[in-house]
């Protein structure tokens, strides 16, 4: 009876919560897939951020050591003059690079009352806290103390070339989003590697810090960068999320992921569209591609491939509407680093330039990165500001 109801209730979180991907801020990272493991949404190029069912054991030890709580929240469901042959330009939120931080207007910090709290270990005395992670190329979930697994998972996503106040955001929200899980039965897929004494330190400084919406760790989901403001998750992975909608992320042009090209020959693409879509391209290279509008976060929306808007996937036969994630995703095999993109035609190669680096939901690592050292945020105003409506809790 108990297996059964363990069971009933990842099916139900399984169906009522839409999942989604936690980006990676640079390297690839193989994950299995057996069977079992649930894929949760987006990817940053070939890595696949999943969720696997903690198995009943597991979720004995967790349960004895921390509550296990339900939220109430809605479901998600080097070409350098790029091109001889403009096809298309961003639109006008993408703004030129400037040549140093100093140019950057700032943003208004938010106040403390906005914000309780400032840098420091307030969080930080040991927990005690066990939670459930399935590390990549494992087969399996298992139950790690929370501050060790932490500390591996920060040193992968972001390591220490990031700044203080960032590897704290980057702390807490990863801590929030394996509690979310956990809560629901479920432990997420991510990267470790081993932490160096600088991360294990500013990891025991929050360790006890969740953002939390309504009382309850959130979905924090993260990437490497996004393109001048985040997605919202309904444009991503469709349905709802308060705290998933689009901010501005000013700093987004300083990061190295800004207008990043990368060049696809022109028989490539045709393979790839006739390979993935069914769609034949022929004639005038410069035609194949359009933008037709952007969404919420300034990202390409709708788009047509050979004047076809809709294409019917060879391998499920269902009708898929395009856009630009589904074009860099599905069309061009994560090739590109974002749904953020232009595309120039120089000779016989496409030039796709890119700005942001992955799903683009949620907080920016980068981002994070260039509010506390150019914007002089802290790490709660920086969990606060990717997160709308959320609030620094310590449990």
């Amino acid at each position: 009876m108990r297996k059964w109801l363990i069971q009933m209730v990842a099916v139900v979180a399984a169906f009522t919560v839409l999942a989604v991907a936690v980006c990676f801020s640079g390297d690839s990272v193989a994950v299995v897939n057996p069977s079992g493991i649930v894929s949760i949404g987006g990817t940053l190029g070939n890595v696949d951020s999943m969720v696997v069912d903690i198995p009943p054991d597991q979720l004995s030890q967790l349960n004895g050591s921390s509550d296990s709580s339900e939220s109430s929240e809605q479901s998600l469901s080097s070409l350098s003059s790029a091109s001889s042959v403009a096809i298309s330009k961003p639109d006008s939120s993408v703004a030129e690079k400037p040549d140093t931080p100093s140019q950057v207007p700032a943003p208004p910090i938010p106040s403390s009352s906005e914000t309780p709290g400032s840098s420091g270990s307030e969080g930080g005395q040991p927990s005690g806290e066990l939670v459930s992670v399935m590390i990549s190329g494992q087969s399996a979930p298992q139950i790690y103390e929370a501050s060790d697994i932490l500390s591996q998972i920060v040193m992968a996503e972001m390591g220490p070339a990031f700044c203080d106040e960032a590897l704290r955001a980057q702390t807490v929200a990863a801590h929030s989003y394996i509690k979310y899980y956990n809560n629901r039965g479920q432990a997420p897929v991510l990267p470790a590697k081993t932490p160096d004494s600088r991360i294990k330190g500013i990891v025991e400084s929050v360790l006890n810090v969740f953002v939390c919406y309504n009382g309850e760790p959130i979905s924090a989901v993260y990437g490497a960068s996004t393109a001048g403001r985040t997605n919202d998750s309904r444009d991503v992975w469709g349905g709802y999320l308060p705290y998933l909608t689009s901010v501005e992320s000013d700093y987004d042009y300083l990061d190295p992921n800004w207008g990043v090209q990368k060049v696809i020959s022109v028989s490539e693409v045709q393979r790839l569209v006739k390979e993935n879509t069914g769609i034949e391209l022929s004639g005038d290279p410069s035609t194949w591609f359009q933008i037709l509008n952007y969404n919420r976060g300034g990202y390409n929306g709708d788009m047509s491939i050979g004047g076809h808007t809709t294409y019917v996937s060879p391998s499920s036969g269902k009708t898929i509407k395009l856009t630009g994630n589904i074009v860099r995703e599905n069309v061009l095999d994560w090739k590109i680093r974002s749904a953020k993109f232009d595309i120039g035609l120089n000779g016989d190669n496409f030039v796709f330039t890119t700005y942001g680096y992955g799903h683009g939901v949620g907080m920016s690592q980068w981002g994070a990165h260039y509010y506390a050292t150019v914007g002089g945020y802290n790490y709660q105003q920086i969990l606060t500001h990717y997160y709308p409506g959320t609030q620094i809790i310590t449990k």
